[in-house]
């Protein structure tokens, strides 16, 4: 069965993971993301059940709905957890002790609140859209058993890469991009050209996506590059219809 992303995360890489996926290496046996976010791509992949996989993010909602997901085998009744946007709005500012409700609360949080924003642990979340649960957990099923073999972290980008680097090793990596810097992901601030000092080292192959830019491509310019055209689906007044995505690699 080949299952897809539940956790609804912006730059998520749902439009292009069939172009990642055909840009990636077939001769790996472990998979990592170090930035993992919604896991469109590592879905995507549809990994051999015996690929060793390591996913992780920095973002603790993030970890903890990864986690879930891993941990909840079926959803008897994804319908129980429909209700009105009062009681939805409700549901997502208290504490749940069932593993399914955890879940309904995160992916809600992260779907309806404004820019996909949770929130601190605790602190109360307001919803701006109110989408109905049980169509993602519809999709939970398959989900445990696609994760059976894959260990969900909550560390630093440069810990993983140096604990899981090999020849045998196939990092995909979805840093933050540039243009968001200190904005969206204020918390999470990536120093590229740290990134790209680490990624010289690596033992295993990798494959990057990121913001085509001048800067990027010169942080870079040690790496193979291609770029990508992809048409912008929400766009504001004044923003351009489509944007360029920047493929880094280390094999060609």
């Amino acid at each position: 069965m080949t299952v897809k992303a539940v956790l609804a995360r912006t730059g998520r890489k749902r439009g292009i993971a069939d172009k990642i996926v055909s840009r990636s290496p077939s001769d790996f046996t472990t998979y990592v993301e170090p930035f993992v976010g919604s896991g469109d791509v590592y879905y995507a992949m549809d990994l051999k059940p015996g690929t060793k996989a390591v996913i992780n993010d920095l973002d603790k909602q993030v970890y903890k709905a990864h986690k879930l997901l891993k941990q909840i085998k079926s959803v008897l009744d994804p319908y129980a957890y429909d209700m009105s946007d009062r009681e939805l709005q409700a549901f997502v500012n208290k504490k749940h002790s069932s593993p399914i409700a955890q879940l309904v609360k995160i992916l809600t949080r992260f779907s309806g609140a404004f820019a996909g924003s949770t929130g601190e642990e605790g602190e109360d979340t307001k919803l701006y859209k109110f989408a109905k649960p049980s169509t993602k957990l519809k999709r939970v099923e398959g989900i445990s058993e696609y994760m059976k073999n894959t260990k969900v972290l909550n560390q630093d980008y440069k810990t993983v890469i140096k604990k899981y680097d090999s020849p045998n090793t196939f990092f995909y990596l979805d840093p933050p991009y540039a243009s968001t810097k200190g904005e969206m992901y204020a918390k999470d601030s990536i120093d590229y050209q740290e990134l790209a000092n680490v990624l010289k080292s690596v033992k295993g192959k990798f494959l990057m996506s990121i913001n085509d830019s001048a800067e990027m491509r010169k942080l870079f310019n040690d790496f193979d590059m291609s770029s990508l055209t992809i048409k912008q689906k929400n766009t504001n007044i004044g923003s351009k219809p489509t944007r360029k995505e920047l493929f880094i690699q280390n094999y060609l």
